[in-house]
This record gives C-alpha cells, structure tokens and sequence, in this order.
C-alpha cells in the first residue's frame, strides 16, 4: 500500500513538474524590465514594460551586466524618444526597438557588435543616427520605414544586409568605406566626412591665398575650396589672387565658429554642405546673383535667424535649411524647395512663397512646429510625401488649382503616395481651389473627382462621427503600398460607411489607435477589401451585418467585429484561451485523473 501511495505520489510530482517546465518563464522581473540570465552570467533584456519618454537602460542589474537587448525587447514602446543604451551591450537583437514610432534620439555606445534585422524598423521619427566604431554587423531591414536624414558611418569594415535603410537615407561615411559601397548599390545619397586633415583629392589643384584654398575654373574665375581661418566674422573676397569668386566649394565652411558672413555678388552657387554644422553663424549676406544653394548648406546652423533670399535663386537643395531653429519668417523665390529643405525649423512662422514654384519635395518644411499657416502658390503642380510631416501648429490648407490627385505626397523613389500631412495633428480643414479640375474637399475632407475616392481625412477635425457622403466609391489605396486615410485622428468614434464604395484599399483604415466603430450598416456590400485595409489599428472594431461580405472579412482577417442585433465574440480570444488551456487546465485535469484513479484503487484494495 505504501509503495503504490508512493508511487502515486511521485506521479503527480512528475506530472507538476512536467508541467511546471512546460508553462513555466525562464524571466525574471525588475522593475519596469525583465530579463533572462545567458550562459555566460550576463543579462539579455527581453522586455520592457515601463511608460517613459527619456530612459536610460541600467548598465547592470542584480550585480550582473547587461550585454544585450534581446528580439522585441522594446517592441512598440510608442512613449520613447530618447534611449541611451549603456557601454558593454553588444548585441541588439532582431526587432529591438520595433515600431517605436516616437523614438527620435538612440545612443548606441562604442560596444555593439551587431544590430540584428528589423532592429529599429517603423520608428517613424528617427532622424539621425551616429553608429559606433565597434559595429560590424547590421541585420536586413534595420533601419527600414526610418526617415532617416542623417546616418553617420564610421570608416570601418562593416557587413551591412541588403535593404537595412530605407530609400531616402543619407550617409555620412569614409571615402571608399564599405558604405560608401552600400549606398551606391541602393542608390543612398551619401557625402564623406570631412575634416581640415582630409587629403586634397588628386584630381584637384588647390592653391593657397591667405585663409583660403580654392580651385581654379575658367575664365579668371575660382571657387572656394576652404576656410582656413578663425574669424567671427568673415567677409569672404570678391577675388582672390585677381580672380573673381564665383562658387563656395563642398564643406568649405564646415563646423567653423563664426557668427556671421558675407558673400560677394559675384557667387552664383554655394556648394553641399558649404556651412553645414556653423551653428554659432546668426546672419548671412546673399549674393544678389545666387542661383544656387546646393544640398545640406546651411544645414545645423541653429543660431541662423534671418535669411533674405535673392529672386534669382532657382534651386534650394535637399535639406539646404536642415535644422536651422531661430529662423522665424522666410520669403521663397521661384525655386525648386528640395526633400527636407526647412525641415526642423521648429521657430518658424511664416512662409512666403513666390508664383512660380513647382515642386515641394519630401518634408520640405517637416517638424516646423510653430507653421501655423501656409500659402502655396497657385503654380505648384507636385506637393511631395510628407512635405508638411509633424506641423503639430498648422490648422488649415487649401490647395491650389494646379495640384493633381497623382501629384499629392508622391514618392519619387518608389511611386507610392504617401500623405503630406502626417502627424499634423492641429489640421483641421484641407481646402482646394474651386478651379481644381481633379480634387475637391467637403467639410474640410479631400477627395478626388475623378474616381469619387476619398483621400485624406484632417487629423485635427474634431468630430466624434464621420458619415463618408454617399456615392464614395473608392477609400484610400492610391498605390501599391496603400494610404492612411485615418491616420492620426484621435477624434473620431465612429466612422459611417456608405454602400456605395466599392473598394477599400491597402492601408485605408491603418494605424488608427484610438477605438474607432468602422460601421457597414446595410447587408450587402460589393466593396472589395484589402487585406490590410485595417493593419496596425488595434483600437477599430468593424461593425456588420451577420454573414455579410463584410463579416466574413472580419472574421477571416482576424479584426475586431461586433454583429448589428447581437454580440460576436472577438476572434482574438480564443486565440488568448488556448495556451492556457494547454497549459493549466489540461495538467490540471491530468493531476485530477491520477488522484481518482488513487483513491478507486485505495477502495478496491480495502474491499
């Protein structure tokens, strides 16, 4: 009796145990974090569950090192924007910082080895990234879904995967480096970092007058190759050894100390990065024969506060303005405005710009917070993808007659569209001029005449309940990468849908986060919809006709639905129940099975 008590016994211990090692985390909690203990005795982070904005990761815990941030560990902390990681850590594993999409400043100390694949993938507003010496490896799709402006690359081997950074990146990297490489093979914009102990390039002859090294061209003419002096205030020369100065060279001013600077008339271009990173430089001279200034010139010069540019000027380059925070008002000549252009003027405005321009590239006047209002001019015919991302202050726009539906937040690298208004959550109204022959807005909504498709719907207006206007058609999916309708409205509770739309496309109802009814009141629909028609958008819930089109699109593509007349259990659930019926009940049940059977043959036995 005895051994079969003790048998018993030893069976359900082996049966706990068994489930114990089944069910059972191998995580340990501290705090906001939790982490696991690797082989070696340090610490692999594997999730952080904690609220904050600024965080600094501990550089131990319980007295052992923390050496990695494993998959996922961060994944969708949406309140982040700055992360310093702590010197030691070697390893950020695959999706580490996933989807953080406030994340804007990452410290990634001189000790990581390996940034794993979709590393920082989706975190919209990372801008720029400094990569550490030690790094040797960078996973695929790292980086992708980042608009990143500036990747700053030291001159080291690194194995870089195929697509790690979106298009539209732009490094700042060794001549010859492995990134350099990179960029050329992906078609990355890329300029070399540059610094007073750079070799002069062997195909140029540099001769020096004074502070100033510059290039011969033609004619008696010369442009300027660099500043060699410390002045705080430089008057740059009409001519230099009798030959007149016509152009500011690439990074001839770079990081210099002065607060202000004159450039003669004579100077018709100022080349890439001529005065990148002058961030004591307040006021600048313009030529009044300036036809050019060249990619990243001004870039970083944050103390910038004035800038009166002449009526000749004919192109202002990709991220010509980049960052400079004091200006508060600029007048825009006719010239083509470049990707990034005014990005980061966070003081500005007012913008005034002259008939005659075309073109507003990507982000052109992104994250200028302060924008409360804009007039475009009546001759743009091409408005780029994010041209006016993170304008948190601007209300209204009306768009001119000229712009087509195919020529609103185009992506030049791809084709797709994208809105130029993400995260522009002050806007309440998207106007357009009656002329417009393709586009047209009611109440503040932009659409679309030519296919009655709604387009865009403003993320500041205010309404709780949208009821799309009859005879809609088509909702969004201007491309094949689709197009956020919704995106960024914390407003809405409902949004109505009419029975005369017949497709709803990729993207259409995505990365809404708040709870949101997506109601389809009528029994039949013809509309097509797209499988992602609802990607990312946790807080909507389709509400439909039972065995309706729609209802079996909901059930089918595992969306929140609620049925007219009744209740319909979310799909998720179950997907929720089964592990912990696999892992408590069934063992429970098991443990159960073997006391019955204990105690049937304790009673046999007695009998």
């Amino acid at each position: 009796m005895k051994k079969f008590l003790t048998s018993v016994i030893l069976l359900i211990s082996a049966v706990m145990l068994c489930t114990a090692v089944a069910g059972a985390e191998t995580y340990v909690d501290y705090g906001d974090y939790q982490y696991k203990i690797k082989r070696d005795g340090t610490i692999a982070i594997t999730d952080y569950r904690g609220s904050a904005t600024e965080l600094e990761i501990p550089a131990e815990i319980d007295g052992m090192k923390v050496t990695e941030v494993e998959g996922y560990g961060f994944h969708e902390c949406k309140t982040l924007v700055s992360v310093t990681i702590p010197y030691g850590v070697k390893k950020l594993g695959t999706g580490a910082f996933n989807k953080c999409t406030s994340l804007e400043n990452i410290s990634i100390p001189d000790s990581v080895t390996v940034i794993g694949s979709d590393a920082f993938i989706g975190c919209i507003s990372l801008r720029t990234i400094r990569l550490p010496e030690s790094l040797q490896y960078i996973g695929s799709y790292a980086f992708q879904g980042c608009r990143l402006e500036s990747v700053y690359i030291p001159d080291i081997n690194l194995d870089i995967e195929g697509e790690a950074f979106s298009k539209g990146a732009h490094f700042i990297c060794g001549r010859r480096s492995s990134a350099e490489r990179y960029a050329r093979v992906y078609g990355l914009d890329y300029t070399y970092a540059l610094d007073d102990e750079t070799p002069i390039p062997d195909d140029k002859e540099i001769i020096q007058s004074g502070d100033y090294l510059y290039e011969n061209l033609n004619e008696g003419t010369v442009s300027v190759f660099r500043y060699l002096g410390n002045d705080t205030e430089v008057f740059i020369p009409d001519k230099i050894d009798e030959k007149t100065v016509v152009a500011i060279g690439e990074k001839a001013f770079y990081d210099r100390i002065f607060t202000s600077v004159y450039i003669p008339d004579g100077v018709s271009r100022v080349g890439v990065s001529a005065f990148e990173k002058c961030e004591r430089l307040e006021s600048i001279r313009f030529p009044l024969n300036l036809r050019e200034i060249s990619e990243r010139a001004f870039s970083g010069c944050r103390r910038l506060k004035t800038i009166s540019l002449t009526g000749y000027i004919t192109s202002i380059g990709n991220y010509a303005f980049y960052e400079c925070e004091s200006i508060v008002e600029i007048n825009i000549p006719p010239a083509y405005i470049g990707e990034g252009a005014f990005s980061g003027c966070s003081n500005l405005t007012k913008v005034k710009m002259s008939e005659g321009i075309t073109t507003i590239g990507g982000a052109a006047f992104g994250r200028c917070t302060s924008l409360e209002e804009i007039i475009l001019p009546e001759t743009l015919t091409e408005l780029y993808a994010y041209a006016f991302e993170d304008c948190t202050s601007l209300k209204r726009i009306r768009l001119p007659k000229n712009l087509s539906a195919s020529s609103i937040g185009i992506v030049d690298i791809n084709n797709t569209i994208q809105s130029p208004f993400n995260n522009c959550t002050s806007l309440e109204a998207i106007e357009v001029d009656e002329e417009n022959s393709e586009l047209y807005s009611i109440d503040g909504v932009l659409f679309s005449k030519v296919d009655n498709r709604l387009m865009l719907y403003p993320a500041g207006k205010t309404d709780s309940v949208y009821e799309i206007p009859e005879g809609t058609k088509i909702i969004g999916d201007l491309s094949t990468e689709g197009y956020a309708v919704f995106q960024g409205n914390s407003y809405l509770e409902r949004i109505i849908v009419p029975q005369s739309v017949t497709k709803i496309g990729r993207r259409a109802f995505s990365n809404i986060e708040n709870k949101v009814y997506v109601e389809f009141p009528g029994e039949e629909y013809s509309a097509e919809l797209n499988t992602l028609a609802f990607d990312n958008s946790p807080g909507v819930i389709i509400k439909c006709a039972k065995d309706s089109s729609v209802h079996d699109y909901a059930a089918t593509n595992e969306v929140n639905f609620e049925l007219y007349g009744g209740y319909s259990p979310d799909s998720q659930s179950a997907q929720v129940l089964l592990p912990i019926i696999f892992i408590v009940v069934i063992p429970v049940l098991l443990i159960a099975a073997v006391i019955v059977i204990a105690i049937l043959f304790i009673k046999k036995r007695k009998i």
